[in-house]
């Protein structure tokens, strides 16, 4: 099968989970927010889910919706980070 494949440099905003996470210390339950972005895997205490969302604003984050199973949100970068993306074009009778 031959291969063509193309490589674009794009423009692309960063995507982010927030989820609301639950554990147990000292025998009691505490929750907790977890943010999870391609480059940064962090934990808040802090349970104002308001003051948690300010925070990342100044860091250049934005909310973007809710997430699926509404246990979160999703969230995305202000700016655009430059990034490369290959496209492989193929024939399609040729996967038969």
């Amino acid at each position: 099968m031959e291969e063509n494949k193309r490589i674009e440099n794009v423009k692309l905003k960063q995507h982010a989970t927030l989820t609301r996470n639950s554990f147990l210390r000292n025998g009691e339950v505490h929750r907790c927010w977890e943010f999870k972005s391609p480059d940064i895997d962090r934990d808040y205490e802090e349970p104002d889910l308001l003051y948690i969302l300010d925070e990342l604003s100044i860091e250049g984050w934005e909310l973007v919706c809710r997430s699926l199973d509404d246990e979160g949100f999703i969230l995305r970068t202000v700016d655009y980070v430059d990034d490369t993306v290959t496209y492989y074009d193929f024939d399609e009778s040729e996967l038969e």
